[in-house]
């Protein structure tokens, strides 16, 4: 009976402090905070998860008790949980905390905030709110500048970015004293609800080393290989999948085999495209959370992954060979990541799934893992959600149907080119490619249309599996102002048949373009204005391109707000480069050129 009403007693407890909160966004007791803190050189020391564990009563108030685990990396790693930090609560939209070992409370936030009043919490205590936004949950996000260029920002019923407990400068101090922290993220019943770091799709919690992942037989991985440029030779759809085992050796493998669907340039400069079915690659085995493989035709065995290691670790693996390991975090279901470097898009791999570009091969060009799966349940998808298996539906790739404008980078009072590609399914067998007869442009204001015609005499088998051509033609857009345009193209395909023609109108896809009045000039530290930076804003990609003609760029970096590298791409070279920005979330960004060592510097906005 004791019991009973002391389990009352704590859940009465934890209703009240909701009942009483008058927050619009109360304490949640399955709260989670992931912090990173770092040093005076921006070297991580310590990865920290603050959660809730029960409630209690301080001074005749409720709270809620706060704890942390992690790991500290000084002379060597070392591991702490179920640290007792201190006790919260929140009313009306404040936070309060009691540290431990005192019974002085103190007002950490007040998120009751807007645009001109200075913060009087502890936490950034004296800053002037200089603007407000809103998450997607609703959530209040308060921005203030806290010197040096940078922002600082609080967040309803989270924190701030430098976690719960600091306003960017450790408001307690850690194993090694006072030093920057970063909020990574913050979760609720393991559910991820802000993530501050794009690179990390974490769950809050701390890496555990002693988590092991085996192969399982029924595990797919689906890759994706792009193009960015008419000058790479293929581009592909693949997948690896495990079927059957075998003995090696007298030791027992999983059979790795891979299924290809993959597009290729013809000798008369065309596209086509095939599927290869089930090709064996080799054979896999696990042994104490490591992966060995042996390549087909081959009886000799190689360290493939290695998922033990840690951080400052040199790998001795087959893939990233020789690299240290720069950063270790987790995956949404716990997973192991591991990072060799600190451009965190690349040069990772996730425990029991492998590298992030190709299974085999880490260094595939234009390559990412699209999803991994187990059972036909996705346990690893990037982007969006697909399934696994390879198909002949699949054929389709990122050039298909599409238009661009040539050159890549056009002014106003110059001749323009649309560049159309198109994509056909035609018959894997004896298929004929769709001959071009003809088009049609009209322009009304800064509106084109485009009617394409083409001559398909490819015969139509039912049930016989098809394949894609990809046909690219050049129509000319002539001399075009300084405006924002757009293409609206259809294609008509006259089919052949025995005693007439039938035409139909098969596909309509659309393109809009910019025609600049002049360069968009970067503002360099040298003052050398050398690049041009477009679209301004950005959404899917931003283009870099040297305006003189002996400049060579020969790295990119970008920042977010915080001052954070979330970016790094070493090029050789080049007058242009092209980035993709997908991986990033909205805001505001700082890009770093080098130019043979004469560094630019510009601010881009990403919608």
């Amino acid at each position: 009976m004791r019991r009973l009403l002391l389990t009352g007693l704590i859940l009465s407890v934890s209703g009240m402090l909701h009942a009483q909160s008058g927050s619009r966004f109360p304490i949640n007791p399955a709260s989670a905070w992931r912090v990173d803190s770092m040093d005076a050189v921006w070297k991580i020391i310590e990865k920290t998860r603050y959660f809730i564990h029960g409630d209690t009563l301080i001074n005749n108030l409720n709270y809620y008790k706060l704890y942390k685990s992690g790991v500290a990396f000084y002379d060597m790693p070392f591991y702490f949980s179920d640290v007792y930090v201190g006790a919260i609560r929140e009313k009306n939209n404040s936070i309060y905390y009691i540290k431990k070992k005192k019974a002085t409370e103190i007002g950490l936030y007040d998120f009751n905030l807007n645009v001109g009043d200075t913060i009087k919490s502890v936490i950034a205590k004296g800053k002037t709110i200089i603007s407000v936004d809103s998450l997607p949950d609703g959530r209040k996000i308060f921005y203030y500048d806290i010197g040096h260029f940078t922002t600082g920002f609080l967040i309803e019923g989270i924190g701030t970015n430098g976690g719960l407990l600091s306003g960017g400068t450790s408001y307690i101090p850690l194993h090694s004293g006072e030093c920057a922290c970063h909020l990574i993220c913050y979760a609720e019943n393991g559910e991820l609800v802000y993530q501050n770091t794009p690179h990390l799709d974490s769950n809050c919690d701390i890496v555990n080393p002693d988590l092991q992942y085996n192969i399982d037989p029924s595990a797919q991985w689906r890759y994706n290989k792009d193009i960015d440029n008419d000058t790479l030779i293929h581009y592909a759809r693949y997948q690896y999948s495990i079927s059957g085992d075998t003995l090696i050796n007298s030791t027992l493998y999983y059979k790795l085999y891979k299924r290809n669907n993959e597009l290729f340039r013809t000798e008369h400069n065309g596209y086509s495209c095939t599927l290869d079915e089930n090709k064996y690659m080799g054979a896999l085995r696990d042994q104490e959370n490591k992966y060995y493989f042996v390549q087909n035709g081959s009886w000799n065995e190689e360290l493939l992954y290695d998922f033990t290691l840690m951080k400052g670790e040199k790998n001795d693996a087959k893939i990233y060979y020789g690299e240290t390991v720069f950063d270790v975090d987790t995956f949404l279901d716990n997973r192991k990541i591991i990072y060799f470097g600190d451009d965190y898009w690349n040069k990772k791999i996730i425990a029991g799934i492998g590298s992030t570009l190709d299974f085999l091969n880490e260094k595939e060009v234009y390559t990412y893992l699209t999803c991994y799966a187990e059972n036909d349940a996705l346990i690893y998808h990037n982007y969006s959600i697909c399934n696994c298996e390879l198909n002949y539906s699949d054929a389709s790739f990122p050039a298909c149907n599409s238009v661009e404008v040539m050159p890549n980078y056009i002014y106003s009072n110059s001749d323009k080119n649309f560049k159309i590609k198109l994509c056909y399914p035609v018959p894997a067998e004896n298929g004929f490619m769709p001959e071009f007869s003809g088009y049609n442009v009209t322009k009304n204001g800064y509106l084109f249309k485009v009617d394409l015609y083409y001559n398909d005499a490819n015969p139509i088998i039912p049930d016989q599996p098809m394949i894609t051509t990809i046909i690219t033609d050049t129509i000319p857009a002539g001399i075009l102002e300084m405006g924002y345009y757009t293409i609206e193209c259809s294609v008509n395909t006259i089919h052949t048949k025995a005693f007439y023609d039938t035409t139909y109108n098969d596909i309509r896809f659309d393109f809009s373009f910019f025609i600049w009045n002049n360069p968009v000039i970067s503002t360099t530290v040298s003052d050398h204005p050398s690049v041009r930076i477009f679209p301004v804003p950005a959404k899917d990609r931003i283009c870099i391109e040297s305006i003189q003609p002996d400049a060579k760029i020969t790295s990119v970096e970008i920042y977010n707000i915080l001052g954070i590298k979330v970016f790094t791409r070493n090029i050789e070279n080049s007058t242009s480069v092209d980035i993709r920005l997908r991986d990033f979330k909205k805001g505001i960004y700082i890009l770093k050129i080098n130019e043979a060592n004469v560094f630019s510097t510009q601010k881009i906005i990403i919608e």
